[in-house]
């Protein structure tokens, strides 16, 4: 839990910079990336927008992975208390749409919050958003199943 605080905080604590200091923070992380990201798509492409949005998409991806790990432990911790038995694969869905759920909150108050700090919220912005959390949950999922496969954790 403490962890999905820290997300949360980190992604709204973005939200909440001025525009000229997000615009700063986006030139450092742009002039990191630009070898590697340059090599892939070409230099040409590596536009502030995109850097902008991969950033929506990173922060959303941990979130993703930490909101699935949080979820799946509560129902690890509550199957394993009352000693119900599901079919694995439902139950991992399940899990899965409920990160998605649960990041759409935080991604609406994300895009809620710039409009308090000069910045122009956008709904695609809140697509992004979901984009990661989904990429994360569903890599978060991929390690749960193989995981519980392996034997590494009991149960379903």
């Amino acid at each position: 839990m403490l962890m999905l605080i820290i997300v949360l905080a980190v992604i709204w604590g973005h939200s909440c910079m001025p525009p000229d200091m997000s615009g700063k923070e986006s030139s450092w992380v742009m002039n990191i990336i630009r070898p590697v990201l340059g090599a892939l798509i070409g230099d040409d492409n590596v536009t502030m927008l995109l850097v902008r949005k991969l950033g929506h998409f990173t922060e959303y991806l941990i979130l993703g992975i930490v909101i699935f790990i949080n979820v799946s432990v509560r129902q690890d911790e509550c199957c394993i208390s009352s000693r119900k038995h599901t079919d694995a694969g439902r139950l991992r869905m399940r899990l899965f749409c409920m990160s998605v759920l649960f990041a759409f909150p935080a991604a609406f108050l994300d895009e809620t919050i710039q409009i308090f700090s000069g910045r122009g919220p956008a709904i695609a912005d809140v697509w992004i958003d979901l984009a990661g959390a989904a990429a994360g949950a569903g890599i978060a999922c991929l390690i749960h199943m193989v995981r519980r496969r392996s034997g590494q954790i009991q149960g379903g």
